[in-house]
């Protein structure tokens, strides 16, 4: 992070990259004469990202901020086949990449040197994107399934949370978002508390 000012007011600069693996069991539930089907895979994903910020300090407790930032993201779902069914489906490896901007404007709000409140709104808006068809195997007759089909190229993004300095150095920190996915009729809410120790 590179700020122009000693005080962080001004241009600032963020350049991050970030690696995520995670497991995940995916239930097919029954459906008619189907049977359920239990599946095990690997999730694996990417991203860089940097952000141009320029700080304006509307009072000695508000901070107003327009930004701009440029993401790109790789996600890769392993295949695999499923398990606990008679008649398993075999799914193959499923690869979803994005070139997107975002900009918008973020604020942050000193309410004492303890406490504050900080969010975000922006739009969102993929400039590339390419994710790989779904093909299942094992049964005659299935089709695949163009996965970006209905692609939400603009999306909104909006998020709220608040700091509380117990220290200088440890802060407890609450933070909920909402962004709409890539795929049209879905979204995303997250809250996440962390406990943060400077050094």
């Amino acid at each position: 992070m590179w700020n122009q000012k000693s005080d962080k007011s001004g241009l600032q600069v963020k350049l991050g990259a970030a690696h995520q693996v995670k497991h995940a069991t995916i239930i097919r539930k029954q459906v008619g004469i189907s049977e359920q089907a239990i599946g095990n895979t690997t999730l694996t994903a990417w991203n860089l990202i940097s952000e141009f910020k320029y700080n304006v300090m509307v009072s000695r407790s508000l901070e107003i901020s327009p930004y701009f930032a440029g993401r790109y993201a790789e996600k890769i779902q392993d295949g695999y086949t499923e398990e606990d069914a008679q008649i398993p489906l075999t799914y193959n490896d499923i690869e979803d990449k994005s070139l997107s901007v975002v900009g918008g404007l973020k604020f942050k709000k000193d309410f004492s040197n303890k406490f504050n409140i900080f969010g975000s709104g922006g739009i969102e808006y993929d400039i590339y994107h390419d994710i790989s068809n779904l093909n299942p195997t094992g049964i005659s007759g299935i089709t695949s399934v163009d996965l970006g089909k209905d692609f939400n190229r603009t999306r909104p993004v909006v998020s709220l949370g608040f700091n509380f300095n117990i220290t200088n150095q440890k802060i407890i920190r609450l933070n909920a978002q909402y962004e709409e996915l890539s795929y049209k009729g879905m979204s995303e809410k997250n809250i996440y508390l962390s406990y943060n120790i400077g050094f």
